[in-house]
């Protein structure tokens, strides 16, 4: 928890397209997004 916030039962799915290894944008909003272990889980599938 980044700000003292009551944390959730369970992950939230969380999926991200692009994103690839060179990607500026995609570091930034991974880095953001698993700050906190147990909020999201980065979940890979494909359509």
């Amino acid at each position: 928890m980044l700000n003292g916030e009551r944390s959730i039962p369970r992950p939230l799915r969380w999926a991200m397209i692009g994103g690839g290894r060179l990607s500026q944008v995609g570091y930034k909003h991974r880095s953001g997004a698993l700050r906190d272990n147990t909020a999201y889980r980065l979940g890979c599938r494909r359509f």
